[in-house]
């Protein structure tokens, strides 16, 4: 907890990503958590750097449709043949990002309840 860096609290949330990698070119991935300012993204692909834009539409849960959305690679790791970089959101429709929060904290909140009827 103390050693805790992020300001906003993330949710689990698997949403397709596609990014794009040239003009006819998206990588697919999916976003492991997401949150007010940022989301972890889970890829194929190592070509990712931290202090890199990427560009990329998000799908709306549950696939409604993309949307658009830009960020900054802060970090990146690899885990088992995967890849997981951090993103942090520089723009994206208010609208869709609170359609996307609502959605995963109704998830959680949802998740909890079940936690606390197995007790």
């Amino acid at each position: 907890m103390f050693g805790e860096r992020r300001r906003f609290l993330r949710f689990d949330v698997p949403l397709r990503v596609e990014v794009k990698k040239s003009e006819e070119v998206f990588i697919v991935g999916q976003t492991r958590n997401f949150s007010r300012d940022g989301f972890s993204l889970v890829v194929d692909e190592p070509d990712f750097m931290p202090q890199n834009f990427l560009e990329a539409r998000m799908e709306l849960p549950p696939q409604r449709g993309f949307i658009d959305v830009y960020g900054e690679i802060i970090w990146k790791r690899q885990k088992d043949n995967k890849w997981e970089i951090g993103v942090k959101i520089k723009e994206i429709d208010k609208a869709s990002k609170s359609e996307i929060l609502d959605y995963a904290y109704d998830k959680w909140k949802n998740r909890m309840r079940e936690e606390l009827v197995n007790i």
